[in-house]
């Protein structure tokens, strides 16, 4: 792991960014290589984290005991079978496990820092300590650059600007998100699309009389739910507040093309009114 991670941030810095995204979970190994990316990302409703190591030790002397079976191990080199399954742990045994966890969470923290661009110790202190955060959480702890989808990153870099910020992102105060208009238009066009797929694949999975939508699909389209929940009850006026007036006319009763959007949603009253008039 840590020498694919070297490998990774050593491409770092060649003039074509490399982003990585979590859609939606980079946890343990998966954050460990994302954290090396020049720029990393985690959908809405993402997480990641989950820095840490452990191992187990199962012992099964007593129940092999009780079934009458005895188990003898013939071994040259004094530690050769140290931590074996049918006798119990030693301490020593114990001490050397414990060191050599110990030594693998020490080289996550440093290539996770070595990544971030931020101390060991800030790592250890800030990044959840083993936990996996969810996505606002971890952009709040700098272990991310940004909240977005995965259509947002892809509309994002396919400009010249945009894959100049991505290989300039630096550790520290992350960049605010994008406004609520843009993120909730690009969540949009990866629903359309994502429906579009859905709708074939249902036709073409009644032909052999299985469900309409796979596993994969279904959360697929139970996580893009989420995420336009999530943002319009960050828009949702409050009690006290007059919903606002839409800036634009309602639009027309059609079925627009695939990635066709309304250019605002400024309530959730206004997107539930859009999708009536589709």
């Amino acid at each position: 792991m840590t020498e694919l991670a070297a490998e990774v941030r050593a491409a770092r810095g060649n003039g074509k960014p490399i982003v990585a995204v979590a859609d939606t979970l980079a946890a343990s190994a998966g954050y460990w290589l994302a954290s090396q990316a020049d720029e990393v990302v985690v959908t809405p409703s993402g997480s990641v984290g989950s820095i840490g190591v452990y191992a187990i030790h199962q012992e099964a002397s007593r129940m092999l005991d009780a079934e009458g079976i005895t188990t003898t191990i013939i071994s040259a080199g004094p530690h050769k079978s140290e931590g074996n399954e049918f006798e119990p742990l030693t301490d020593e045994a114990r001490d050397d496990i414990q060191s050599r966890v110990d030594t693998s969470y020490a080289q996550f923290l440093a290539d996770v820092a070595a990544g971030r661009r931020v101390p060991v110790e800030s790592v250890e202190r800030d990044y959840g300590g083993g936990r996996v955060f969810p996505a606002r959480k971890a952009y709040e702890a700098g272990m991310v650059d940004r909240v977005e989808t995965l259509a947002q990153v892809v509309q994002r870099l396919g400009s010249a600007a945009g894959r100049r910020r991505a290989l300039s992102a630096e550790a520290g105060e992350p960049e605010e998100l994008l406004p609520f208009h843009e993120r909730l238009e690009a969540t949009a066009t990866e629903a359309y699309a994502l429906v579009g797929h859905a709708r074939e694949r249902a036709r073409l999975r009644a032909k052999d009389s299985r469900p309409a939508f796979s596993t994969t699909t279904e959360t697929s389209l139970r996580t893009i739910r989420d995420a336009i929940d999530g943002l319009l009850a960050l828009d949702e006026p409050g009690p006290d507040e007059p919903p606002e007036e839409p800036d634009e006319p309602e639009p027309p009763v059609s079925t627009p093309p695939v990635v066709a959007v309304p250019a605002r949603f400024r309530s959730q009253a206004e997107w539930r009114r859009y999708l009536e008039s589709r």
